[in-house]
């Protein structure tokens, strides 16, 4: 079924990302002599798939119709061509779908077929085309069962989501939900329109709203306004929620409202909150910088009417451990902890049974499985009836896999990346190498760098451009003149990602990119490539690079922005301040996060969402430079 799946916004698409690859045998003549036929879906398979099964790029499963079970003079084509499909043999797939006599194809073979013919123009990177061409076909099915059309409007929706964006795939999905009869799948409708209504800029949804529209999708852009303004005060948006159901009573919404909305109403903000920072030692500057984040927020409620809240501020850095600071903050009276800073200091929590008391933490969990298994009592190891942290954190890792799905998107499929040697390049390198192969990317170099002394010699080997000159030089010794020489890139590449960890190395790549042929591929980067400072002089050089940035630093005139203006010159400080902003504002919205998977959540440091063991991620905004300062249009 449909779900709420981790798509990135694709408003990123430019022109020449989408290029096309003219004299491929694969486009569009194939697919227009066969619009007749009925159709769905695609995205990529994963390695030799399951029989029947492709995966979309967004890590979301979709079923194909299944087989009828009746034997044709096809059978054994189509299931050749999808197994080959499968381990990306596109060439011999597209052969055998190019020489079947489609006139004589059952409706589920006229299914499937067009799927495979769809998905050889998308795994090429033409969403477009493969878009152009679902829509052609749609009017000329006429009337499918729902298990072959229900294929069809799930991949219809993705293809609208990368080509066309969040605001036109929620679009569709609000028609699809007005014909729907099955409440599975009109729940998972409900939680697609909702989220990609979340991930769509406000501007947008006001822009929309000014339109002659429908009653229906005019209620869902009302209530994401409404909800877009997770400062508002508790009271005000409780009122403005019960009067939007008021109104709307007929809503499929308005039964259960979506994303978590629901829980609110339970929702009693904690009177007494204990934030745990450690405001000595080495981690003073950061805990500083949270609390300052975290203070302008609650400045920024009192001005809105938000009810009272005690604060105790503690230096978790004066106690043995966490676990004792914790357990200092409950025996005060705090209704609430958030705390720790750093993820080490989570190893030492382990609350007793008494000890009923919620943690928003500042950090993931080091390890992978963090709080996936039930909280044990320390003396009888029997389990505790606590609810598990909420980990609220800044993981980079969240952008790489981010990144790679927008460079997907936006129709490259082979990548070069540029990473810096350590720890950092390790981590963030691995995650959107993997991501990106997840995808059915083809990662066809990397360019590890240690310094500005091999920004240039690592950029140039990644690149062929020595291998190039080597053959230049054996030419000129062939001929034994001289002979005018201009070197020539590899060619097999259609994207960049460069994940420089400081803007300083960025302002310096970006241009050797240029300076070594590779100036016409798009650059993609993660946020650690901008400064926090909008300085257009400086940053000129990173013209025309795509990055994922948090709200924060991208809307420097916000209210809580300015009242720490001048602090957030520093990037990491200003992401800092982002996250004791989104704590603040959490701590009225926890069970909204704990209430549905579907839960999003417009934060200071992205779109939030928590997983199952309680870990909060974050979708970031795409944006580009232009004129030395990000944009996101």
């Amino acid at each position: 079924m449909l779900t709420g799946t981790e798509l990135m916004d694709a408003n990123m698409n430019s022109p020449h990302t989408r290029r096309q690859r003219t004299g491929n045998p694969l486009r569009f003549s194939r697919l227009l002599a066969v619009l007749t036929l009925g159709a769905l879906l695609a995205g990529c398979a994963s390695g030799p798939a399951e029989q029947g099964r492709i995966r979309l790029p967004a890590d979301d499963i979709v079923t194909l119709p299944p087989d009828s079970g009746e034997e044709t003079a096809f059978t054994a084509r189509l299931q050749e061509a999808e197994q080959l499909l499968a381990q990306r043999q596109l060439l011999p797939a597209a052969s055998i779908l190019r020489d079947l006599d489609t006139s004589k194809l059952t409706a589920n073979e006229q299914v499937r077929t067009l799927a495979m013919e769809t998905e050889l123009l998308y795994l090429q990177g033409d969403t477009a085309a493969a878009l152009a061409g679902l829509r052609q076909a749609v009017p000329l099915l006429g009337p499918l069962d729902p298990a072959l059309r229900d294929p069809l409007d799930r991949w219809q929706l993705r293809l609208v989501l990368t080509e066309e964006g969040s605001l036109a795939a929620a679009r569709l999905a609000d028609r699809l939900l007005l014909t729907s009869e099955d409440p599975e799948r009109e729940a998972a409708l409900i939680e697609f329109v909702w989220h990609n209504l979340q991930r769509t800029p406000v501007e947008q949804l006001d822009m929309a709203l000014q339109q002659p529209i429908p009653r229906h999708w005019q209620a869902w852009l009302e209530l994401a306004v409404l909800t877009a303004d997770v400062m508002e005060s508790p009271e005000v948006q409780l009122a403005q929620l019960s009067l939007w159901r008021e109104r709307h009573a007929e809503h499929r919404a308005a039964v259960r409202l979506p994303g978590g909305l629901q829980a609110l109403d339970a929702e009693v903000p904690p009177g007494r909150i204990a934030l745990l920072l450690p405001l000595s030692g080495g981690a003073r500057e950061s805990a500083q910088a949270l609390l300052q984040g975290y203070l302008a927020a609650q400045f920024e409620a009192r001005r809105r009417g938000w009810p009272e809240q005690e604060l105790m501020i503690m230096d978790s850095a004066a106690q043995p451990d966490f676990n004792s600071a914790y357990q200092v903050a409950v025996r005060a009276g705090a209704e609430l902890v958030i705390g720790p800073l750093t993820p080490e200091a989570l190893l030492d929590w382990q609350p007793g049974a008494d000890d009923p008391v919620p943690l928003l933490t500042l950090a993931w969990h080091p390890y992978a499985e963090g709080f996936a298994q039930p909280l044990l009592d320390t003396e009888s190891s029997e389990p505790l009836a606590i609810t598990p942290p909420v980990q609220l954190g800044l993981d980079a890792v969240d952008e790489a896999r981010q990144l790679a799905l927008l460079g997907y998107n936006s129709g490259a499929r082979t990548a070069l990346l540029i990473r810096p040697a350590g720890d950092w390049g390790d981590r963030m390198g691995d995650a959107l190498a993997q991501a990106w192969r997840n995808r059915e990317g083809e990662l066809r170099a990397i360019a590890t760098y240690s310094g500005q002394s091999d920004y240039s010699s690592s950029l140039k080997a990644a690149l062929n451009l020595s291998e190039s000159e080597g053959r230049a030089t054996r030419m000129r010794r062939l001929l034994g003149e001289p002979t005018e020489f201009t070197p020539r890139r590899r060619q097999d590449i259609d994207i960049v990602f460069l994940l420089s960890d400081n803007p300083q190395d960025a302002r310096s790549i970006k241009p050797l990119i240029a300076f070594h042929y590779a100036g016409d591929l798009p650059v993609y980067s993660t946020s650690a490539v901008f400064s926090g400072r909008r300085d257009p002089q400086r940053d000129r050089d990173l013209n025309g690079i795509r990055l994922l940035e948090i709200p924060w630093r991208l809307e420097p005139e916000g209210n809580m922005q300015g009242a720490l203006a001048g602090d957030d010159d520093d990037a990491v400080l200003a992401d800092l301040h982002a996250l004791g902003a989104d704590a603040f504002m959490l701590n009225w919205r926890l069970a909204q996060l704990r209430d549905s998977a579907g839960a999003r959540i417009r934060g200071n440091t992205g779109l939030l969402n928590m997983d199952e063991v309680g870990r909060v991620h974050r979708e970031l905004v795409p944006a580009q430079f232009r004129g030395g300062i990000p944009q996101t249009r």
